[in-house]
């Protein structure tokens, strides 16, 4: 038995597998009468390939969308990533560090810069938090005043009823 008579013999076997079940799928599910006979298992069948179909054709579309989406952006991305190659070589030549006894000549620089932008923030938080106390110093006695104002009116109209009960007890009836 040679190469060739083994894969003709498994390709017929193949092929007549495929068509033996093909053939015996379509003898039951194209078979009319038995559609007929039961038309509720043939509407759940219909429903159930037209949903199949529906899926496929939403992956389908999702699939053209996905495709058209990464041709469109292809070119910006492609230029996105040329710029980003090219590019770094220019930078290495923009700030040259090739002298470290100069970089270590300016961390003392620019530690004492950091510290004077740090001293100045608190600084202005200092400020802040004082003017927020004084604000809340301001509201709580705006608070107080419109609570005061209320109750020397109730002692004066309470002064005035007592002026009224005293003046009337003491007028003369006549």
């Amino acid at each position: 038995m040679n190469i060739g008579q083994s894969s003709y013999q498994v390709n017929s076997l193949l092929l007549n597998l495929v068509t033996g079940g093909l053939s015996s799928w379509s003898g039951t599910v194209l078979n009319l009468a038995w559609w007929f006979a039961h038309p509720l298992l043939a509407v759940i069948t219909v429903i159930g390939l037209l949903l199949l179909l529906q899926g496929l054709l939403s992956l389908l579309s999702s699939l053209i969308r996905q495709i058209l989406l990464s041709v469109v952006k292809a070119p910006y991305k492609l230029v996105q990533w040329s710029l980003s190659k090219t590019a770094v070589p220019f930078n290495r030549f923009a700030e040259p560090n090739a002298n470290p006894s100069r970089a270590m000549q300016d961390v003392p620089e620019r530690l004492l810069q950091v510290l004077t932008q740090l001293e100045a923030a608190r600084r202005e938080q200092d400020k802040l938090l004082q003017e927020l106390k004084t604000i809340l110093t301001i509201s709580q006695q705006e608070q107080m005043l419109k609570e005061v104002p209320s109750t020397s009116r109730d002692l004066q109209l309470s002064a005035r009823g007592e002026k009224d009960e005293i003046l009337t007890q003491t007028a003369p009836k006549g």
